[in-house]
This record gives structure tokens, sequence and C-alpha cells, in this order.
């Protein structure tokens, strides 16, 4: 299984606020976000948005599986109704191709997450 485990991750990284680099970023990358035509451009931002939720912390990857769960950043996507767009994604039909694949597993791996914060 090729899972980032992050069903199996911690809730506790993100303090009481984020960068408004972070948040600038974040809010760009989703925006349009199931628009998006092209596959690879999409699974890159999502990707992006998955690097932002988890951040592997360097201190605790020796202990386990170093993902957390920027917590602050869950509540931002979830705010904002970000949410939706991964439910949508993770209910469109798939191609039958590898990349299209990975993109509703990643999906799906953010999306209880999302729901559970």
């Amino acid at each position: 299984d090729k899972s980032l485990g992050i069903a199996e991750c911690n809730n506790d990284m993100g303090g009481d606020e984020i960068s408004d680099m972070v948040v600038t970023l974040l809010c760009g990358v989703m925006d349009g976000l199931n628009d998006e035509p092209d596959l690879t451009t999409k699974i890159r931002k999502v990707l992006v948005v998955s690097k932002i939720l988890f951040p592997i912390s360097d201190e605790e990857s020796e202990q386990g599986t170093g993902i957390r769960v920027n917590t602050t950043a869950v509540n931002l996507v979830n705010n904002l109704g970000f949410t939706d767009i991964f439910i949508a994604m993770s209910l469109e039909d798939v191609e039958p191709n590898d990349d299209s694949k990975k993109l509703v597993a990643l999906v799906k791996e953010i999306l209880p997450v999302l729901r559970s914060i």
C-alpha cells in the first residue's frame, strides 16, 4: 500500500495562526482547483495543499510517520468552503489512467482529515 498514512497521523501540529504567505499560497492553489483542465497541474496543486495541511516534522520523522496535521490550515480550508472541492473531486469519474487514480487516492486520504476537524 502506497498511501501516505494521513489517516494515522497526529493532530498536534499547528498553532494559533499561520503565516500570510501560507494563507495566500493555500487560497491561490485551491481557487479554481476543481476547474483545472490539466491533470498533472491538478495533482501538483493537491500535493501543495497536502504539504501545507500535513507538514513532515523533522524531529518526528524518526518516530513513526513524521506526518502531523496542521489543524489551523485544516480549519482554514474548512471555513472557506474548500472541502467541497475535495468532495467533488472524490466523486468525479476516474479515467482509466494512473494519474487519475493517483489524484483520487490522494483526495480520498485528505478528505477524512478535513471532515474530522
